[in-house]
């Protein structure tokens, strides 16, 4: 009885760790979002662009999400996101995230404007410039949301390819 107890346990948490983790960064208007395996209905992966129809088990995949075009598809979005259902979430939205990659940099603010809030995170910003072998200047920030925190993704010039991240909030 103890074992199948035990083991009952351990597939149990196995489950929570598979639903818990991040299939997706996506892209979202103005925003990145980390997209949990929990936040994603499997059966509207089939909804999605071809090549974009799995979950991935290795990290998370870098996506797009764009805003619907049709009116309806506009307010049923609007009103999914006010209860708690953003774009990211639904499949139908996701695309490859190189085509519009323009978006996200011009979306960006630029990395220097974060430095004058939080003076504190110099050190890792110094960090991130130098992994990432630009300087300070020619870096960018876009707001990270998750379910539970707001940390800002630092993006760098060619692809505003995310190159860091830092944990203090995007939005000011």
């Amino acid at each position: 009885m103890i074992v199948v107890l035990q083991l009952a346990a351990f597939g149990y948490g196995l489950y929570t760790m598979a639903m818990a983790r991040p299939v997706a960064l996506a892209f979202e208007i103005d925003r990145f979002r980390v997209v949990t395996a929990a936040d994603i209905e499997t059966a509207s992966l089939a909804e999605a662009p071809p090549g974009l129809q799995t979950l991935p088990w290795t990290g998370p995949r870098q996506i797009a999400a764009i805003k619907p075009t049709d009116p309806a598809e506009q307010i049923k979005a609007l009103e999914l996101g006010l209860a708690g259902f953003d774009l990211s979430m639904r499949p139908k939205y996701w695309r490859e995230y190189a085509p519009l990659a323009d978006a996200a940099w011009r979306a960006a603010r630029p990395l220097p404007l974060l430095l004058a809030k939080y003076p504190q995170v110099a050190g890792e910003v110094a960090r991130i410039a130098k992994e990432a072998g630009q300087p300070v200047q020619d870096l960018s920030f876009l707001p990270l949301m998750s379910r539970r925190e707001s940390w800002v993704s630092v993006i760098a010039e060619p692809g505003a390819k995310v190159v860091g991240y830092l944990p203090v909030e995007g939005f000011f």
